[in-house]
């Protein structure tokens, strides 16, 4: 799989403010457009990230980032102070 190239020209920026359902209560959340996140970019939950066909959420405690090939990869956030 080739590469995805770098993106300098961009700064990845939400396009709106939605409020979700999480743990109980309605959070304002971050939606971002799937063709604004560039290789190496990391982001925390919430977020709810757009695209044609798809919609990938990622939930208060997760952290998306975005590996070299432009995929998409959740995992636990890093907690504060953890080596």
């Amino acid at each position: 799989m080739p590469e995805q190239a770098q993106r300098t020209d961009i700064i990845p920026a939400h396009k709106a403010m939605r409020p979700i359902y999480f743990d109980g209560a309605l959070r304002q959340t971050p939606i971002y457009e799937r063709d604004s996140l560039a290789a190496d970019m990391r982001l925390q939950g919430p977020a709810v990230i757009e695209e044609f066909g798809s919609t990938t959420v990622i939930f208060p405690g997760q952290e998306l980032a975005v590996d070299p090939h432009g995929i998409l990869i959740i995992r636990p956030a890093p907690r504060p102070g953890a080596a």
